[in-house]
C-alpha cells in the first residue's frame, strides 16, 4: 500500500476539494478543483496540466468562466485580466516532478485507486448529511465517517482483542493476539496499532489484516 500526498509549489499539502490557480509560466490562467477520476486513474488537475506549476487558493476569482470540461471544475481568464506569475522560474524543478508523473501516467506505469474500505486512515461508510451553513470548497464534498472494519467486515473499536498472522520459528503461521488501541501517540504514522500479549506494540497499516479474536 503506497499513501499519495499532493503539494502545491509553495509546499501547501492539497487534498480533493481544494481549489488551485495554475500558472502557465506568465501568469495564472486556469483555476481548477482537485479532483480524483475514478475511470483514469489520475487526480485532476494535475493530469493534463503536467507542464504547469499549482498554487492552492481559498476561492475562485471573480471574472474567471467556467469551462466545459465535464470530468472536473476548471476556470479559465483572458491572459490580460489574469494576475502575472514573476516567480514561476523558481519552481522548474518542480515542474520536472510534475511531468514525470505525467509521463508514468501516460504509459501506464501506475494508476491511482482510490480506497473506501479496510484502508486505516481512509473514511468510509455512512455517508453523513452536511447541516446547512457557509460553505467552502471542503465543507461542499460529501462528509465520510470513519468506521473501522476487520478483515471479516466486523466493526472495531478501541480496546478490542484482536489477532493478525505472524511466523513461528518455523516460518509456519501462527496468530498474534493483542488489544487495539487508537494511535494517539503517533497519528502521524497509523490512525490504530495492536499492543500484543508478547509485549511488542505495532502500528496498523491495513485493517484488512486485522480480525476480532
Amino acid at each position: 500500500m503506497f499513501i499519495l500526498k499532493l503539494f502545491d509549489r509553495k509546499g501547501n499539502e492539497l487534498k480533493e476539494g481544494d481549489f488551485v490557480k495554475i500558472s502557465n509560466g506568465k501568469g495564472f490562467t486556469f483555476f481548477a478543483e482537485v479532483k480524483y477520476i475514478e475511470s483514469e486513474g489520475v487526480i485532476a488537475p494535475f493530469h493534463t496540466f503536467s507542464f504547469h506549476s499549482f498554487e492552492k487558493v481559498d476561492k475562485i476569482p471573480e471574472g474567471a468562466k467556467k469551462s466545459t470540461e465535464e470530468r472536473y471544475d476548471i476556470w479559465y481568464m483572458c491572459s490580460d485580466d489574469a494576475e502575472q506569475d514573476d516567480k514561476a522560474p523558481d519552481f522548474e524543478q518542480y515542474l520536472m516532478s510534475w511531468r514525470e508523473c505525467e509521463h508514468l501516467l501516460e504509459n501506464r506505469s501506475w494508476a491511482i485507486s482510490k480506497q473506501f474500505s479496510n484502508v486505516c486512515k481512509t473514511k468510509f461508510n455512512n455517508m453523513t448529511e452536511l447541516e446547512n451553513k457557509d460553505l467552502t470548497s471542503n465543507d461542499a464534498k460529501p462528509v465520510l465517517a470513519a468506521v473501522p472494519l476487520d478483515g471479516d467486515g466486523q466493526r472495531l473499536q478501541d480496546g478490542d482483542r484482536v489477532y493478525s498472522y505472524g511466523y513461528n520459528k518455523d516460518m509456519k503461521p501462527k496468530r498474534l493476539y493483542g488489544t487495539l488501541h487508537k494511535n494517539e501517540d503517533y497519528p502521524e504514522v497509523s490512525e490504530w496499532y495492536i499492543a500484543y500479549d508478547d509485549g511488542e506494540e505495532c502500528a496498523v497499516l491495513e485493517l484488512s489484516l486485522v480480525f476480532k479474536a
